[in-house]
């Protein structure tokens, strides 16, 4: 079957987009499993190969969309974001995950090799970059963030940044894709294999050795204060982010014996009107005072027009 023929059958396509937006939904949004992240692409490169261009991005951007849906009750019902802001965000986000199947696949039909492994995590780089520079919640949605848990992969922020976990999430999907997907080339894949196996020892690696190594001889002691209690998920009303930046003051309190040097409270924790902004500021700096720790939280503030961050 010759790569962008449109040959392959509704069925397997419907199976491919279901697998992906799965392992999308699964493996993003709140309560990631990091893992699925790394495969959830995979099924959408693949049956790019045998579609049309216009079909390949309409099923990936389905696929996409209905991954996404992991975050709707966060944004409509805990933000509070009309639904149509809402869609436009999950959407958005969606078709440029599509486009860059597009390009993967536009690359697979050209033969080469190594510029198919690579211009897919290559885009979404660039997009998520993009993003952050030109919107207010900067890196709110990376991919990279999916991927708290794998503590390994982390570790390559403190090399480049956010961006490179985005390029190795995405860099090992588009690779296994090109190699299982493009016809011949029995040299060239062997050494795209050995390349990219290599590389990614070497990222894991790097990881695991910088988890390993002996603490620095400086160190901050730092305290976390967090809630997973259903009423705790972003309050609305005045009284309810006052009661809970209560409770936070004196779980605060609690850990103060430890002697932290800095105590950090969950970002967005509460909307405040401006006439109460003076009163959580008090609860947190008496905190503050209290303890001899700086103590870091995250507000919603409020004016009755517009609604910004107050940390």
């Amino acid at each position: 079957m010759d790569i962008g023929q449109s040959q392959l059958h509704p069925s397997l396509t419907a199976v491919a987009a279901l697998l992906s937006a799965s392992a999308f939904y699964f493996g993003t949004g709140l309560h990631p499993i990091w893992w699925l992240t790394w495969l959830a692409p995979l099924p959408l490169l693949l049956v790019s190969l045998q579609l049309s261009g216009r079909a390949a991005f309409i099923v990936s951007w389905l696929a996409a969309v209905a991954g996404a849906l992991n975050l709707w009750r966060y944004f409509h019902h805990d933000l509070e974001a009309p639904v149509l802001v809402t869609l436009l965000i999950l959407v958005f986000t969606s078709a440029a995950l599509a486009l860059g199947v597009c390009l993967f696949r536009r690359s697979a039909i050209r033969g080469n090799l190594f510029a198919t492994a690579l211009v897919f995590p290559a885009f979404w780089v660039t997009y998520e970059y993009l993003r952050a520079s030109t919107s207010p919640h900067s890196t709110a949605l990376n991919i990279a963030y999916s991927q708290m848990n794998f503590l390994p992969i982390l570790q390559t922020a403190s090399i480049a940044g956010i961006w490179g976990i985005d390029f190795c999430v995405f860099l090992f999907p588009a690779t296994l894709a090109a190699l299982i997907a493009l016809p011949g080339q029995a040299g060239r894949k062997k050494l795209l294999a050995a390349g990219f196996g290599v590389f990614l020892l070497v990222v894991l690696g790097f990881g695991e050795w910088r988890l390993n190594r002996p603490a620095p001889s400086t160190v901050v002691t730092v305290a976390l204060v967090a809630s997973d209690l259903p009423q705790n998920t972003l309050p609305t009303t005045e009284e309810d982010t006052m009661r809970l930046l209560r409770e936070y003051a004196a779980a605060a309190e609690n850990v103060s014996a430890r002697h932290p040097q800095a105590i950090v409270i969950p970002e967005k924790i509460g909307v405040v009107r401006e006439a109460y902004l003076s009163s959580a500021d008090s609860v947190l700096s008496s905190v503050a005072a209290r303890s001899r720790a700086v103590v870091v939280a995250g507000l919603i503030r409020f004016d009755g027009a517009h609604t910004r961050r107050h940390e």
